[in-house]
């Protein structure tokens, strides 16, 4: 015959045991939540300058948008007019950041900094001033480009 304390210490195992089971199926839940895709991109066929210098289109990608494709942003130089956003988006699988400056400057990060961008995320910045902006990823060494803004 169980005891009133034994009959407590079984509820308490089970109660424990259903918690630790929700509490799992909650994280996982949670973890699968961001791992969906944006199906609505739209098709620019305007060229873009890609690492190796070619000009060819990059299907699916905006005029004035830079990829983060592996460790590398997918446009080196990018020229826009003044007043134009820049838009990086994040297709790898790791982290980036789009820090403006030299890496290793006193002043990186001062114009502008995303901080850690996840996959899939994006970071925009506006241009309002003429110029060559360089820019990297604090997470990467190599990873290096920059804007080239020229008077509208």
């Amino acid at each position: 015959m169980k005891t009133t304390k034994q009959t407590h210490n079984i509820f308490n195992i089970k109660s424990l045991q259903k918690l630790l089971m929700l509490t799992l199926l909650s994280s996982l839940l949670i973890s699968f939540a961001g791992c969906g895709s944006d199906s609505s991109t739209s098709v620019d066929n305007n060229p873009n300058q890609n690492n190796e210098g070619n000009e060819e289109p990059v299907e699916n990608q905006e005029a004035n948008e830079v990829w983060m494709d592996g460790n590398a942003f997918n446009v080196s130089n990018l020229e826009v007019e003044a007043g134009t956003t820049v838009t990086w988006t994040n297709k790898s699988n790791a982290n980036h950041t789009v820090t403006s400056g030299e890496r290793g400057a006193d002043d990186a990060g001062e114009l502008f900094d995303s901080g850690s961008i996840s996959p899939g995320g994006v970071f925009s910045f506006t241009f309002d001033e003429a110029g060559t902006f360089a820019y990297f990823c604090d997470f990467h060494p190599g990873m290096d480009a920059e804007v080239t803004v020229t008077e509208e």
